[in-house]
């Protein structure tokens, strides 16, 4: 159960992080809200790659 390529692309498509937390509810409520952890870290991977953090605000 890996996310599908229209759901890669949703993502990949996100131009801010509301768009991106907006899909990610979607694709949690087509999964009956739950999303095992191997889910989450492929998602993490795609959030992180499109919206890197410097650090300079910490």
């Amino acid at each position: 159960m890996n996310l599908t390529e229209k759901e890669k692309k949703a993502f990949n498509n996100s131009r801010d992080e509301d768009t991106f937390y907006s899909n990610y509810a979607k694709v949690r409520q087509a999964r009956n809200g739950f999303l095992p952890n191997y889910l989450v870290r492929e998602i993490l991977e795609i959030f992180n790659i499109k919206f890197p953090k410097d650090h300079s605000e910490d």
